[in-house]
């Protein structure tokens, strides 16, 4: 089957981007950035591995992994980061909140996709 490694590759660079980003804007501290980052990395990994997996078993093991990581990572999105931003201002705060509710939504609907697509 056809299957496309360069969209994980462009994950792996662009969503911990994403979170660098909106860690900035909001002023969170850099540890709470890097560990958002790292687990989303982990969580870009568990999708690589579940998409070129043959053995079922094995593909909805890392789909629960990624899952497992995306959970801390959607926390962060709107809780820490969020608690940062309102602390910087309500005016980052407002932007903050648009920003990240937006790739939250976004990013929830993808394990759904991927469930139809890979899964």
């Amino acid at each position: 089957r056809q299957f496309f490694y360069a969209r994980y590759v462009d994950w792996a660079i662009t969503t911990p981007l994403i979170l660098l980003e909106l860690g900035l804007i909001a002023g969170a501290e850099p540890a709470s950035i890097a560990a958002a980052i790292g687990a989303d990395v982990v969580m870009v990994f568990s999708g690589y591995m579940g998409a070129v997996s043959v053995v079922t078993t094995v593909k909805w093991f890392w789909f629960l992994i990624g899952i497992g990581v995306f959970v801390p990572v959607l926390y962060t999105l709107a809780v820490t980061f969020r608690e940062s931003a309102v602390a910087k201002g309500s005016e980052i705060a407002d932007v903050y909140g648009k920003v990240a509710w937006l790739t939250i939504v976004l990013w929830i609907v993808y394990p759904l996709v991927w469930l139809f697509s890979e899964g």
